[in-house]
């Protein structure tokens, strides 16, 4: 059986993931980009790759919370989560990635049940999710590797297609961003 790392709060859950990041360059809790506001903020913006070649990811972070109706993993915070990352793609992003933990006090037996309803749904997920594109995919945060596991993997990247979109890419690249640079400081990687 995993062992699955459980967090009281989404920002212990950030901490965790950016400490983990292996990318090149990343920001926690970007709030604008450029001079304009992102709503939702993107909890984690992540550029990795050459200059010219560059690959930037936007990850939703949800913890999921025990459904005492159900008596199992709530699925509610997973579909706003779902709605957020599709979100995240509109600001020049190539893909964007949903990435859960769960709560405190959840066992892993409800968790491991949650994990594999996912899992038996994944290839409807990435049909309807992708429409074809492929740039949005699911982690499901496992303690005992400290990583993020896939449950649906972002295949492709979806290229900007507004001017906005395109302005937005290079400000990230540029590093024109509002962002928690206290999270940051506090953080080690």
């Amino acid at each position: 059986m995993v062992e699955y790392a459980k967090f009281t709060e989404e920002s212990d859950f950030l901490r965790a993931l950016y400490q983990a990041s292996f990318a090149s360059v990343a920001y926690p809790r970007v709030t604008a980009i450029g001079a304009r506001k992102v709503i939702p903020d993107i909890d984690l913006l992540e550029v990795n790759g050459r200059k010219g070649e560059e690959t930037i990811t936007g990850y939703e972070l949800k913890v999921l919370k025990r459904d005492r109706r159900t008596e199992g993993v709530g699925w509610t915070s997973f579909y706003t989560g779902l709605g957020q990352t599709m979100w995240i793609l509109q600001h020049g992003i190539d893909r964007a990635i949903l990435a859960l933990a769960f709560q405190t006090g959840i066992t892993d037996e409800l968790i491991d049940r949650f994990r594999q309803d996912l899992w038996d749904r994944r290839e409807v997920l990435g049909r309807t999710l992708s429409g074809g594109l492929g740039c949005v995919g699911i982690r499901v945060y496992l303690y005992e590797r400290g990583g993020l596991p896939m449950i649906l993997e972002p295949k492709g990247k979806l290229y900007p297609q507004t001017e906005e979109a395109r302005t937005n890419r290079q400000r990230i690249l540029e590093g024109r961003l509002a962002y928690s640079k206290k999270l940051q400081r506090e953080t080690p990687k």
